[in-house]
């Protein structure tokens, strides 16, 4: 149902059901409904709050286990604000940003 509407009226609810019916598919698509729904709690600002830290040590563990996706550091950067070079192989995309992005995404500036 997500894959079809790409929007959940109920995150909270939705992404466990989301999740366990994957279970059913491939290895592949089962890794790519688990960033789908890093990347439904790093946009969700308000309902799915609480579920940051856990999103953020999913990311933390998958890479520290060798998965080298940009898809992760992207994630992860939505999720805390900061870019953080040197965490992991995939990881280290900041060291070719300009400064004055870098120092943008740490102290969450705008302008």
């Amino acid at each position: 149902m997500y894959r079809a509407l790409t929007h959940l009226a109920n995150p909270e609810e939705s992404l466990p059901i989301i999740l366990s019916r994957e279970l059913t598919s491939s290895l592949i698509d089962y890794y790519d409904a688990v960033i789908e729904a890093l990347v439904v709690i790093a946009n969700d600002a308000s309902q799915l709050r609480h579920l940051k830290p856990d999103a953020i040590r999913v990311i933390d563990l998958l890479v520290n286990d060798g998965y080298s996706d940009h898809r992760l550091q992207k994630v992860r950067v939505a999720l805390t604000g900061v870019v953080t070079p040197n965490v992991g192989a995939c990881l280290s995309v900041a060291q070719y940003l300009p400064d004055w992005f870098q120092m943008h995404a740490l102290f969450g500036l705008t302008e």
